[in-house]
């Protein structure tokens, strides 16, 4: 019993390790004609980590390394910690191809910036970014109004 709960977890294990890996992120405004509804329009203006409110939106890039174990329907959420009050939350689920196992391909995000919120919320924001529940990596960002 003790060597099967051993090679049990030593598959949940490798399975951990096989799992989908974050790169890097990218962020900055969003560059103009930016469609939230639109993928092809998520193009930075600049990087950069030092947000105000007439940025208008963020723009997230993560870019992720997939395995084979990670084709199929996989759930990424991002997190959003505001220095104080709501935490903001996205995810989504998608089909990994089968074609995209071994490579690095990005994933959207965006963030909608408003004076308001940019009064209440301005300082260090930490965002964690998660694939099927398991945190995978984190950046910061500035906000000021």
């Amino acid at each position: 019993m003790r060597r099967l709960l051993v090679v049990v977890l030593a598959l949940l294990l490798a399975q951990l390790a096989a799992a989908a890996d974050l790169v890097r992120v990218e962020m900055g405004p969003a560059a103009p004609g930016f469609d939230p509804a639109d993928l092809h329009t998520y193009k930075i203006a600049r990087q950069t980590r030092e947000f105000h409110a007439g940025d208008g939106a963020i723009v997230f890039v993560t870019y992720w390394r997939f395995e084979p174990a990670d084709v199929g329907a996989q759930t990424f959420e991002m997190y959003l910690i505001p220095p104080r009050g709501e935490v903001e939350q996205a995810g989504y689920t998608f089909a990994v191809p089968a074609s995209w196992a071994g490579k690095v391909k990005p994933t959207f995000w965006h963030f909608k910036l408003n004076p308001t919120k940019a009064r209440q919320q301005a300082g260090k924001w930490t965002v964690y970014f998660l694939f099927n529940g398991q945190l995978k990596g984190e950046a910061a960002f500035s906000l000021s109004p």
